[in-house]
Order: C-alpha cells, then structure tokens, then sequence
C-alpha cells in the first residue's frame, strides 16, 4: 500500500470538545488522497462522539485511500469505548 500522507496525533482526549477541530484535520487529509495514519498512543478519555467522528472517518477513508493506527494496534481506550458501543469493527482501521 502506498506511504502514508502523515500521522494525525489524536492528543489525549477524542472527545466532543475536540470533534469539530478533528473533523476538519481528517476531511484535509483525505482530501491529500494519501492513506492517513492516525496516533492515539496518548488517548486518555474517549467518549461517544469520538467514536462517532472515527466510524465517519472510517466509512470515508473506506472510498478513497484507507486509513490505520499508528503501530498497528487500535489504541486501548478507543477499543473499550468501540466494545461498550458495539462497534469495534468499526474503528479497527486498514493496513497502511
């Protein structure tokens, strides 16, 4: 697959205080037509909307480049609040 455009570092919190601001970040990257790699090594918080705007990213990514997790792994708290939702397929990410 083809080199990922960059790393977006999801910060320490994938909340609805920072949804808006993410959302354009990942609009942007996939507009680069590369495959985009998101960082979440340092989540500490992730609630409902954040899962909400990953599973959007991941449908979009799904028709154009592909995305995927930094290290290859879903982050850990990502994937407790993806389980308690359901939808942890939903954020598993592509091989980039």
């Amino acid at each position: 697959m083809a080199e990922a455009s960059g790393v977006i570092n999801l910060g320490e919190q994938l909340d609805i205080t920072i949804v808006s601001e993410l959302k354009q970040k990942l609009s942007s990257a996939l507009a680069d037509e590369q495959p985009v790699v998101l960082d979440g090594s340092s989540l500490e918080r992730v609630d409902t909307a954040g899962v909400q705007i990953l599973m959007a990213f991941s449908r979009a990514a799904a028709e154009g480049p592909g995305w995927g997790w930094h290290g290859g792994e879903v982050p850990d708290k990502v994937d407790s609040a993806a389980r308690y939702l359901g939808v942890v397929e939903e954020v598993r990410g592509d091989s980039v």
